[in-house]
């Protein structure tokens, strides 16, 4: 049990506290709007899980980092959780990494690939795809109706002539000039826009597209833009009528025990129920709602966004996800509860 006269002289205001155990160990970090009450609360009387009760058997040192508001303290406490990884905290470990698909829109001419590592770095992710065939069938597809270019950075920028992709009508060949930045950028967005479902836009877009290119006399471009057109139609009229083309929306349940933190994830594309994956974290002593933010956070660090993201619980935290989701991730995404 810490001395009182250490607990009664906490701030209070917002921060992140350090729990620590007899070797100067960070066992469990936290936030909280007011540091001295929320740290006290842990040592009154009252009935606790055996994981708390062990955790504050084990509490032999606070310290703490003051914060400007709650929103620095969010991300301040996460990104603390994430470097030391606490023992009494959710700590996300999930080695399966589904495939998904990037698009690499911050090059100048961007080029589309699988990929299982997503970033921060400007590219557009689509997925996650559960099985591997899944994504290959899908890029196969696109591949087949957008000449879109598909070599890696590093031999685009040493290749001076056009690969035989060019020849077959599979590439317009960006890497030595055959087509510039806005023509290229056209075809890259109505592929983006493919695979987001916006099928009657894409339809509409080539049609005005086919018009231009005839009145222009470019005849060879109208009957390349007339073929895609036609695929584009019949692959819309052959979609199997219960496929419904909703928002992206990841689904989750958790439940809390002396079992530990469980969750379910159901995740939805476009729709469609594309996969669904479980997560057990048996040693976090930290409450529901907290571990729950914790773990939205750590999950969503590295993966692409949906454009909803539906939970069982209700978190104060909501707010600050989607602004942080917006400043880091360039995405509005709406997060919702059982009162949303």
């Amino acid at each position: 049990m810490l001395d009182e006269h250490i607990l009664d002289n906490l701030p209070e205001a917002s921060g992140v506290y350090f729990f620590k155990d007899d070797d100067g160990k960070i066992i469990y970090i936290g936030k909280a709007r007011n540091l001295r009450d929320r740290v006290k609360s842990y040592f009154r009387e009252g009935p606790r899980d055996p994981k708390t009760e062990h955790l504050i058997k084990n509490i032999k040192h606070v310290d703490v980092l003051l914060t400007e508001n709650e929103k620095e303290a969010f991300l301040l406490e996460n990104n603390l959780i994430k470097e030391h990884t606490p023992k009494y905290n959710v700590n996300l470990r999930d080695d399966k990494t589904y495939i998904s698909l990037k698009v690499s829109l911050q090059h100048t001419f961007p080029g589309i690939y699988i990929t299982r590592e997503i970033k921060n770095d400007g590219a557009l992710y689509l997925g996650p795809y559960p099985h591997a065939r899944d994504v290959k069938n899908v890029l196969k597809l696109v591949q087949g109706i957008y000449p879109v270019r598909r070599c890696r950075d590093s031999v685009f920028k040493k290749r001076k002539r056009p690969c035989i992709l060019y020849d077959i009508g599979k590439c317009r060949a960006p890497c030595s000039g055959k087509v510039d930045q806005t023509q290229y950028r056209r075809i890259v967005d109505e592929m983006v826009d493919f695979l987001s479902g916006k099928n009657e836009k894409i339809l509409k877009d080539i049609k005005k597209q086919i018009e231009e290119a005839g009145a222009a006399w470019k005849f060879d471009e109208a009957k390349s833009l007339k073929e895609r057109y036609l695929t584009i139609q019949e692959m819309i009229e052959k979609q199997n009528v219960h496929e419904h083309f909703g928002k992206n929306r990841d689904v989750w349940a958790f439940t809390s025990s002396e079992n530990g933190l469980k969750s379910v994830l159901l995740c939805f594309r476009r729709g469609l129920l594309i996969a669904k994956r479980k997560f057990h974290d048996k040693t976090a002593a930290m409450p529901m709602n907290e571990a729950i933010s914790s773990f939205i956070f750590q999950y969503y660090d590295t993966r692409a966004l949906p454009d909803e993201i539906i939970l069982t619980e209700e978190l104060d935290d909501f707010p600050v996800f989607e602004k942080h989701f917006k400043e880091t991730k360039q995405k509005t995404v709406k997060l919702y509860g059982p009162r949303s």
